[in-house]
């Protein structure tokens, strides 16, 4: 065994370290009638909810009837995108600002983004598709300018889906002028309007102007109201409804209304039943169907010497998993449920932790949740670890693997 080899087991050994199990809080009460989809969102500004600090840049997965989890911390994202530009470490988007989540392929591949500001070489009109390269534009920032005949040359999705036979809904972020489109204002596309566009088929054409959608939400609360702006889309695989978030009213901007019954709150999806810990709008929404046990860290950069934890939310309950680490991401080695793959690169590092395996489990407690705490060791190396945790035992389900960059 050479040097390196050496050091990366003595870093490795160093996350064997075992912590108790953290005791979570509890589901919430009142939480009535239950919502029958999963969802994800992505938030505004900074919150917590169930104990658990929630980024903008993160992404909260709502199984039905559960409560919310972290299931795509920005340390998921930044293992994706890698180094941008000079930076020497991994690139973490500043915000979410719309996502959507065909669900059906390895994680991340079905994975829609858009981002609030340009950033990392790509644009706030660009719609992102992840992969195991990192992500990549799917529908550029200049095809929706060309399908909506934008005058000023510049737009930002604020929110999409994408229907299984290609059809895209969107809403802009701000009010957009237009050559040949025009909702309650002639050739001036609403932010709180919905448009439908089939990419590189015609035009796309308002589906909803955004006095429609405020009567949908004034119909839901029973009062008229101005939405002000359309922050997140998605479809109800159930009714087969379109799903919506808005920017108004404040007491509602965390909560997902449907088109169904000429509008409504969707049941269990109200903004109280999300318990956030301070007052927040959701930027981003879509159904999955779907979901992982989700992997996350107390510190994406930890220093040498300071005490870090790696976390597990949103896992069976008494579970044990195996947690592993490689110098980078890889081919999934291996099919999982949830994430699907263990996407560890087979090298060196990866090849100590699977034999420091069984040191390495964690158990989560009754509510699918456990804490794994360790030190990092004061003469630890510089290094990029990719960490992801497997269940030991059938179906073999994977979280999310998160990318943990030492000393730097």
């Amino acid at each position: 065994m050479n040097v390196q080899q050496v050091l990366q087991r003595q870093c490795v050994q160093s996350l064997s370290l075992f912590a108790a199990l953290a005791a979570f809080h509890g589901p919430v009460s009142g939480q009535s009638p239950v919502s029958q989809i999963d969802v994800i969102v992505s938030t505004t500004s900074e919150t917590q909810v169930g104990g658990e600090t929630v980024r903008d840049e993160d992404i909260l997965c709502r199984p039905a009837g559960m409560l919310p989890y972290v299931s795509f911390p920005a340390e998921t994202s930044a293992a994706l995108v890698g180094q941008v530009g000079s930076s020497n470490t991994h690139h973490i988007f500043g915000d979410i600002d719309a996502v959507h989540d065909a669900g059906e392929a390895l994680a991340p591949h079905d994975l829609y983004l858009s981002l609030l500001s340009n950033e990392a070489g790509f644009l706030d009109g660009d719609v992102l598709r992840g992969g195991s390269e990192g992500f990549e534009v799917f529908l550029a920032e200049q095809d929706f300018i060309a399908a909506c005949g934008l005058v000023d040359g510049n737009a930002d999705i604020d929110a999409f889906h994408i229907d299984p036979d290609g059809r895209v809904f969107f809403s802009f972020a701000e009010n957009e002028a237009s050559s040949f489109l025009g909702g309650d204002t002639p050739l001036v596309i609403a932010d709180g309007a919905i448009l439908l566009w089939m990419p590189f088929v015609g035009s796309a054409d308002i589906l909803f102007r955004e006095s429609e959608v405020d009567s949908f939400v004034g119909t839901a609360l029973g009062s008229a109201v101005s939405v002000g702006d359309v922050k997140g889309l998605s479809r109800d695989p159930i009714g087969q409804d379109l799903l919506f978030t808005v920017q108004s009213p404040t007491e509602h901007d965390a909560s997902v209304f449907s088109t169904s019954n000429g509008g409504m709150v969707v049941p269990g999806l109200d903004e109280d039943s999300w318990a956030f810990s301070s007052s927040t709008e959701f930027d981003a929404l879509s159904v999955v169907s779907r979901t992982w046990p989700a992997l996350g860290t107390s510190n994406s950069l930890p220093q040498n010497g300071v005490s870090e934890f790696l976390t597990i939310r949103g896992g069976e309950p008494d579970a044990a998993y195996f947690v592993m680490i490689a110098l980078a991401l890889g081919d999934p080695q291996i099919p999982t449920g949830g994430w699907g793959g263990l996407v560890l690169a087979n090298d060196a590092l990866f090849a100590v932790s699977l034999e420091l395996a069984l040191e390495r489990t964690i158990v989560t407690n009754g509510l699918g949740e456990a804490n794994l705490g360790f030190v990092i060791p004061a003469g630890a190396i510089a290094v990029d670890l990719f960490v992801q945790a497997v269940a030991i035992s059938p179906p073999y389900v994977g979280t999310n693997p998160i990318v943990v960059e030492v000393g730097q």
